[in-house]
């Protein structure tokens, strides 16, 4: 007889496959997977149909999991309003120090929950992998276009109102 597994430490979707695979095992184990009744193939077909819809969940967990957080929150960062515009900063930051500087206590001001997580995960992720991160590198020079081209109009806009006057 083989042993249960705890799931009680593990993701959801992992422990939705243990315990399909333990299904599984146990109508192998008791001979209901080949009994030949109708009763034993119901079991089996249900229990072999959860495995696949639980490792199907498995697999996705897993890709999102390895997904990079520069991609997996772009619509967050590049969002219209104030939380965004801190992580956009703070992207800027890891993308370019020198021409970006932010200060972490204004990053996190407000901010809830989910939009900290999401900042410890984008800095844990640039210390991980730094700018071998495609996503990062694209989003990083993405914002720092956007910023110059307002920084460029906004100048623009001030010198015409300068020479208005003058």
């Amino acid at each position: 007889m083989r042993q249960h597994v705890s799931t009680t430490e593990i993701n959801p979707h992992t422990a939705r496959l243990i315990a399909a695979a333990q299904s599984v095992q146990l109508l192998l184990d008791n001979g209901d997977m080949f009994s030949g009744d109708e009763a034993g193939t119901d079991r089996a077909v249900k229990a072999l149909d959860e495995l696949q819809a639980a490792s199907t969940l498995a697999d996705q967990y897993q890709s999102a999991a390895l997904l990079s957080p520069f991609e997996r929150y772009r619509n967050e960062i590049l969002g219209c309003h104030s939380t965004a515009y801190r992580l956009q900063a703070l992207v800027l930051h890891l993308w370019n120090n020198d021409d970006w500087p932010v200060k972490l206590a204004n990053l996190m001001a407000s901010a809830d929950e989910r939009y900290e997580r999401i900042a410890i995960e984008l800095i844990a992720s640039y210390g991980h992998n730094g700018e071998n991160d495609p996503h990062f590198m694209a989003l990083g020079r993405l914002l720092a276009e956007e910023r110059m081209a307002e920084l460029a109009e906004t100048t623009e806009q001030v010198f015409g109102r300068l020479g208005e006057q003058g």
